[in-house]
């Protein structure tokens, strides 16, 4: 009996994952990190109004950071997808996991004292050893992103290589990371022993994050296709508003509490299609812009290339601009000196401390390197 051949779609999804040219610059990827970077000091800068856990329906502001929260699950998305592409699965799970922890957990804790003394300069945290253990237990506020990624890297050499076997393995995280989003969107809080870790989602978030991250992965394993359909950007810009509009639905539908407003809107089962519409958008509209923008795309570049940089100093330059005579101003010139003002001055800041040894390393960078490959912000 003689074997039939493969069709062409079984061999497809049978064939192991194409580790594509790590130093082949991507110029969409840096508009989805920019994008996802603008918008995160868009959210911290606009917080200063309504505040964080402000619910959509108190006002714009409020709705317009609560739109804006594609961008930490764009970012987890685009660090599955850097890694993938730079290191497929790592055939030295310790040497890569090293390098990973130079990138991110060296960052967290050179920037946790400087946030530390910041917050207790500014009143966000008692000076005592029981509320700075607190402090640090639930993040400590932005820096958990750092944390966040170091957790979701340790699986990339244990993912299958297959393409197929790798799009089940992410549908089953992602079912899995729905049903934890929406239990924790809708269900009652638990107390007790289990109140801690569900409740405050402190540093040990990575099964409400990992489906974004395998998403990352496929995309990178099928990313050729996926860039060839570029062309289809009005469709993805539609599924942007849709979603959106869908985010905003859901708000109504959400209980108004700060344990399920704020940070933990990242989690509502709407943010999944609303991010997926805004990171194809940028993806695509990346692909077909980039080759017309010429050097117009370098500050989109730049951004890219120092977002960890920015996302970490952005919150500290925005709590001194904050705490300035700009709470006079009226709130929409307010907004965009704290917009403006963070982001140029992190970044200033972030060129100047890569010149450094101590500061690139702070910033998970190689001195004179401006080849960081991100891991995100949020």
């Amino acid at each position: 009996m003689h074997a039939t051949a493969a069709r062409p779609a079984e061999r497809a999804s049978a064939a192991p994952a194409r580790r594509p040219r790590s130093d082949r610059r991507l110029p969409e990827l840096d508009l989805l990190r920019a994008g996802a970077l603008l918008a995160v000091v868009f959210i911290h800068a606009a917080s200063w109004i309504p505040g964080g856990s402000a619910p959509a329906r108190s006002g714009p502001y409020a709705a317009a950071i609560l739109v804006a929260r594609f961008c930490v699950p764009a970012f987890v998305l685009a660090s599955g997808f850097a890694l993938h592409r730079a290191y497929g699965r790592p055939d030295d799970a310790g040497a890569f996991l090293r390098r990973r922890a130079l990138r991110t957990l060296v960052p967290w804790l050179a920037w946790v004292p400087v946030y530390a003394a910041l917050d207790l300069v500014f009143g966000k945290v008692a000076a005592n050893p029981h509320d700075l253990a607190v402090w640090l237990a639930y993040g400590p506020g932005h820096l958990y992103f750092l944390v966040l990624i170091a957790q979701l890297a340790i699986l990339l050499p244990f993912l299958p290589s297959g393409r197929g076997r790798l799009m089940a393995v992410a549908a089953a995280l992602v079912l899995l990371q729905l049903a934890l989003g929406a239990l924790r969107t809708y269900a009652p809080l638990p107390s007790g022993a289990l109140a801690w870790p569900f409740t405050y989602l402190p540093q040990m978030e990575a099964p409400f994050w990992a489906g974004w991250f395998l998403l990352g992965c496929v995309l990178s394993a099928w990313y050729d296709r996926f860039r060839d359909l570029s062309w289809l950007w009005p469709m993805a810009l539609a599924l942007t508003v849709l979603g959106g509009v869908l985010v905003l639905i859901e708000a109504f539908l959400v209980p108004g509490d700060q344990w399920r407003q704020g940070t933990y809107a990242f989690l509502w089962p709407s943010r999944l299609p609303a991010t997926l519409g805004v990171t194809a958008l940028l993806l695509w509209l990346g692909r077909e812009v980039a080759p017309l923008a010429g050097d117009l795309w370098a500050p989109v570049r730049a951004l890219s290339q120092r977002s960890l940089g920015v996302y970490v100093i952005h919150v500290g330059v925005l709590d001194a601009l904050g705490h300035t005579a700009l709470a006079g101003l009226p709130e929409a010139p307010r907004l965009a000196v704290l917009f403006v003002g963070s982001l140029a001055i992190a970044y200033a800041l972030t060129v100047a401390l890569a010149r450094t040894s101590a500061g690139a390393l702070a910033l998970g960078e190689t001195r004179g390197s401006l080849r960081f490959r991100p891991s995100g912000a949020g």
